[in-house]
């Protein structure tokens, strides 16, 4: 494993938590859910960009796909507070 892939492996892993603190801090899950989403994202391209395989590119584009159909689904929900 590289120093790629344990960032890669480490931001993933705290992006579980995300849904939890935005619970406790808001009141409202989905923040978190679109936060969990986003870090997967970012995991995802981290690890492409020490990684340049076709799986690592087909992950990567499928962690866009699901958080552009996940968004669709929930009517855009955002990270920043809803007014």
């Amino acid at each position: 494993m590289t120093l790629v892939d344990g960032l890669a492996s480490s931001l993933v892993g705290v992006s579980l938590l995300a849904p939890l603190l935005a619970r406790a801090c808001t009141g409202d899950a989905r923040a978190g859910f679109a936060m969990t989403l986003e870090l997967w994202t970012a995991g995802a391209l981290l690890r492409l960009s020490g990684d340049a395989s076709w799986h690592a590119i087909l992950i990567a584009a499928a962690m866009v796909v699901l958080r552009q159909f996940v968004r669709a689904g929930h009517g855009g929900v955002h990270l920043a507070a809803r007014r």
